[in-house]
């Protein structure tokens, strides 16, 4: 596949949510391409990253760094912009992957994982771009790929607050891309629509119709990495996903809500 532009010696893919499916599997191309010295792979399950990164270091030659974190925690971020100056490591490609999703009534659900998800998915994700972006900025030269998801583009009953977390990072990105796009920096988010990871477990959302719709992990991670080398402003993979985001723009609101909810319905 098409590869990112040369990064200077010395240089970072810092990529969160590493543990699996799409995280997992931008890791293995990043490492695949050899574009960046190091891959830090950041994420809160010790023994999953330790086995990936010393599968990349045999695989592909590369340096890999594990970085523990947990997102929805708010001094998370401060913590790993510590570790990764303390390691001296230079971000070049930023990857924002690290989020979950809820599936409940908001007025059924937990408050504190209603909390814990836009900690994760939107404060987390914009501090560690506002910690790195400006380095790339002043360098004239980087890579940001923000995970987001076609649920960005609709209402979502039964899961508003995650929809809607995905709504920030689409229109936050796609002002980045803006933003950078005349000072070398490159910015694309990534909107799937659903993929076949653990993600679907963690969201109670596997009885779902929308969980039969799903795309391979390793395809979405290419196309993701592809955008992000032409420097496009938004990836959508899959048929479904351009259907979802064309018919966003044609639809009333509150028919997208409707076809949104019969989606994340659980069947019986």
């Amino acid at each position: 596949m098409a590869r990112l532009k040369k990064m200077h010696p010395g240089s970072c893919a810092l990529v969160t949510g590493a543990t699996g499916g799409i995280g997992k599997e931008l890791c293995e191309n990043l490492a695949r391409q050899k574009e960046h010295e190091t891959i830090a792979l950041v994420g809160r399950n010790s023994t999953e990253l330790e086995a990936l990164a010393n599968s990349l270091q045999k695989k592909y030659g590369v340096k890999t760094c594990v970085i523990i974190a947990d997102f929805s925690k708010p001094d998370a971020v401060e913590k790993l912009v510590s570790k990764v100056r303390g390691a001296n490591l230079v971000v070049e490609t930023l990857v924002n992957n690290a989020g979950f999703g809820y599936d409940a009534n908001f007025v059924d659900s937990d408050a504190k994982r209603q909390q814990a998800l836009v900690q994760t998915n939107v404060m987390a994700l914009m501090d560690l771009c506002l910690a790195f972006v400006p380095d790339m900025a002043k360098r004239k030269h980087g890579n940001v790929l923000n995970v987001a998801s076609v649920a960005g583009f609709l209402p979502g009953p039964r899961m508003a607050t995650y929809y809607a977390s995905k709504a920030f990072v689409q229109s936050f990105s796609n002002a980045l891309h803006m933003e950078l796009r005349f000072h070398g920096v490159h910015v694309t988010a990534l909107c799937p629509g659903p993929v076949r990871t653990p993600f679907w477990d963690r969201a109670d959302a596997e009885k779902t119709a929308i969980a039969h719709m799903t795309m391979s992990p390793s395809v979405v991670a290419s196309s993701a990495l592809l955008a992000l080398k032409l420097n496009r402003m938004l990836c959508c993979p899959g048929l479904f996903a351009k259907t979802i985001v064309f018919s966003s723009r044609l639809l009333p609101r509150s028919w997208a809500g409707a076809i949104a909810a019969a989606l994340q319905t659980p069947k019986e």
